[in-house]
């Protein structure tokens, strides 16, 4: 994809709510306001989309999104609890998402962590509940979630964070931020702007909201590094960039074939699947009341690829 270069015009800025205190949120500097998208209609049941795979959310997560949404006409609470939530789930060793019990089935896997997509840092806090030991390096370009970052580096430590996104080249891009209420909903932002105004998840948590004034789309520029770059021979990678990834596994291809590293990524398509296969990588599938994986038969939000070289399998 031809990067969008950076524009010299002014940019209003996008100022989030603020709260005293330790945990207030950071402003979205250099963040301009865009226009809302177009209507997409009513709400549709997730399904094969193009080559991605999109599934129903779990109704845990269903509800909590939902519990999210009903928190934006309170700005100030959904500021003041952000954290400390994320920080009790961590202590009570609940993870965002069971899928990262995938985790610990590799005792015998040694080295490093890479978070790519890291938002707040939830995917860490989950990561390190079920791997006490391995460091942790964060890759997220919004800087909005900088000083989250911080703060989940406290609870998990060892965890250093980059503040770029990841692509095939250096470069610089837009990142696409979705705000709902004056509140980024940072989980769905992507580099592609269609990857937002045509995200199923994002339209089954606003549903018509999306096409009300309280729903925006806003913009900043984001320096694009390739992971390569790193120079690191990573035990484990969780790939979760909305649309992006195959543009990350081709800056990452280096790594991939030195170090084998066991992947964990959302709602793959089939040009990851397929580059990932010429990898020697094979698709499974986590069952985590069994606590086990089983090969991929069947459509599911989070996918494992295990190289055939790994000896942990």
């Amino acid at each position: 994809m031809e990067a969008r270069p950076f524009q010299s015009m002014p940019h209003t800025f996008y100022t989030p709510y603020r709260t005293k205190g330790s945990l207030a949120l950071p402003s979205l500097r250099g963040i301009k306001r865009v226009t809302k998208p177009m209507s997409l209609g009513d709400p549709q049941p997730p399904r094969i989309e193009g080559d991605r795979r999109i599934m129903p959310a779990r109704p845990v997560a269903a509800a909590r999104d939902m519990a999210k949404v009903m928190l934006t006409r309170y700005p100030k609470a959904y500021d003041s609890l952000r954290r400390p939530y994320a920080a009790a789930r961590f202590w009570m060793r609940r993870p965002h998402d069971p899928d990262y019990g995938v985790f610990a089935l590799f005792p015998e896997c040694r080295g490093v962590f890479l978070d790519v997509g890291a938002n707040a840092g939830m995917s860490a806090l989950s990561f390190r509940i079920y791997n006490r030991t391995s460091p942790i390096v964060s890759i997220e370009p919004n800087p909005f979630h900088e000083d989250d970052l911080r703060f989940a580096g406290r609870l998990a430590k060892s965890l250093t964070y980059r503040m770029w996104a990841a692509g095939r080249e250096d470069d610089t891009m837009e990142l696409h931020v979705p705000v709902y209420r004056n509140v980024p909903l940072t989980t769905e932002a992507s580099l592609l702007a269609q990857a937002v105004t045509d995200s199923p998840s994002l339209r089954a948590r606003l549903g018509s909201r999306m096409d009300t004034d309280d729903f925006e789309i806003a913009t900043c520029v984001v320096p694009v590094r390739p992971l390569d770059s790193l120079n690191l021979d990573p035990a484990f990678i969780k790939l979760d960039v909305q649309g992006f990834e195959h543009e990350a596994l081709l800056g990452l291809e280096a790594t991939l074939r030195r170090a084998h590293p066991v992947l964990l990524i959302e709602t793959p398509g089939e040009e990851v699947r397929s580059f990932l296969s010429g990898l020697a990588y094979d698709a499974f599938t986590y069952l985590p009341r069994e606590s086990r994986i089983v090969p991929e038969t069947r459509c599911a939000t989070n996918t494992v690829f295990v190289s055939s070289t790994n000896s942990g399998l």
